[in-house]
C-alpha cells in the first residue's frame, strides 16, 4: 500500500503564498526548533516564506523585538508581517506589533472561523 501524499503542506504554501503560516500541531517527531533547541513535535509552529519552521511563541518574540528575517537563512518576511497588519505602520518608522494567538481548528467551518477572526479584533481594538 502507498502512503497517501499529504492533502495540505504548510511550507509550500507558506512559500508560494509569501505569507506566515501557522500550523496547530507540528507532526514531525526529530524536528527541533532553531531558536530555543526544544523539540517541536505535537507544539505550535509558524512557517515562514522560507520554508523554515520554529515555535510560534519563539516568532512571536523575533517580531517583539522587531526581526522579521529567518533566523537560519536571514530571508526577510516583513512583506508577509505588513500584510497581516502586525508589523512595522507606512509611517516614518516601525509601527506597533500586534501579535495575536488564533487557533484554528483543521475542522473548524467557515462561520466559526470568520467568529474567532471577529472575535480577536474585537479584543485588539477594545
Amino acid at each position: 500500500m502507498t502512503p497517501t501524499p499529504e492533502i495540505w503542506n504548510p511550507s509550500a504554501t507558506a512559500f508560494n503564498k509569501k505569507r506566515l503560516i501557522i500550523q496547530i500541531r507540528y507532526t514531525a517527531t526529530e524536528d527541533q526548533c532553531a531558536i530555543c533547541l526544544e523539540t517541536m513535535h505535537f507544539k505550535r509552529c509558524e512557517y515562514l516564506p522560507c520554508k523554515h519552521a520554529f515555535h510560534l511563541k519563539c516568532v512571536g518574540q523575533l517580531m517583539d523585538r522587531r526581526t522579521y528575517t529567518c533566523p537560519l537563512c536571514r530571508y526577510d518576511f516583513t512583506e508577509a508581517v505588513v500584510r497581516l497588519g502586525l508589523g512595522p505602520g507606512p509611517g516614518p518608522g516601525p509601527g506597533p506589533i500586534r501579535w495575536i494567538d488564533i487557533e484554528i481548528d483543521i475542522n473548524m467551518d467557515i462561520y466559526d472561523l470568520i467568529m474567532e477572526l471577529l472575535w480577536h479584533r474585537y479584543q485588539i481594538e477594545a
